[in-house]
């Protein structure tokens, strides 16, 4: 999981979208990037994504990166002295279609999700992002799992699953973003249910402001789900993710 555009800094406005957009796609790729202010327009709406290129969010940053060889992920900003405790990114990267194994190549962007600034760059692939821009997340438009079915084609976006139970992940458009996990980190730190004495693996799913997990009892065997750190905006998306996800552990389904 091109069309250059012109750097530029722009408003963006449409019915019940609004954001600032940066346009970072060049015509090299090792041409650096630039802010320099051209008026552009660009669509927040992941259904209006064209077919060659495709939406990552994180919280309300929107990226738009070619559709073959290129993902992208949550990461972490380093405290500093503008940012003194740090915040939330995205980075992006470039992985070989002919290789999943290997997600990252080298090229490699990290961009400030409050902001849409560029934090850091690595490598001359950085200049294939096509668009980042401030677009706060509307569940009525949303992708799967807010709205529609699972991507039918996710295996392609070099995405490789660890772990024992097999999960469909969601849109990257959704925001939203599954894991494996084993230990503490299984239910964020959170109580599970009453019923589940001892989770050690499971799955956790999270979108910035909502955190949510599915695992099952080691001692017995029931599957236990907790959404109590769910925005009630989120609620229905993370129930509908982990309802399939439970599918896809009893091999109800297959993921």
């Amino acid at each position: 999981m091109k069309v250059p555009l012109a750097v530029g800094v722009a408003l963006l406005g449409m019915a019940g979208v609004a954001g600032t957009l940066v346009i970072a796609s060049l015509g090299s790729e090792d041409e650096p990037l630039s802010s320099k202010p051209t008026p552009s327009l660009a669509v927040c709406d992941a259904r209006e994504t064209p077919p060659d290129q495709q939406l990552w969010r994180w919280m309300d940053l929107v990226v738009r990166l070619p559709k073959e060889g290129f993902g992208a992920h949550p990461d972490y900003i380093a405290p500093e002295p503008q940012r003194p405790n740090g915040g939330q990114g995205l980075r992006t990267y470039k992985f070989d279609p002919s290789d999943p194994s290997n997600p990252d190549v080298g090229a490699s962007v990290l961009i400030d999700a409050e902001n849409g600034a560029i934090v850091h760059t690595g490598g001359p692939e950085h200049g294939k992002i096509i668009g980042i821009a401030l677009c706060p997340l509307d569940p009525a438009t949303a992708p799967w799992p807010y709205n529609g079915d699972p991507p039918h084609d996710w295996k392609v976006a070099g995405v490789e699953l660890t772990g024992k139970w097999p999960y469909t992940p969601p849109d990257p458009g959704s925001g939203m973003y599954a894991e494996y996990s084993i230990g503490s980190a299984v239910s964020s730190g959170t109580r599970p249910w009453v019923e589940c004495e001892l989770i050690f693996e499971g799955i956790g799913v999270r979108n910035g402001r909502s955190h949510a997990f599915i695992g099952m009892d080691s001692v017995s065997g029931a599957v236990c789900k907790d959404l109590s750190n769910v925005h009630p905006h989120d609620l229905a998306a993370f129930q509908r993710f982990l309802d399939r996800t439970e599918q896809c552990m009893l091999g109800v389904i297959e993921c």
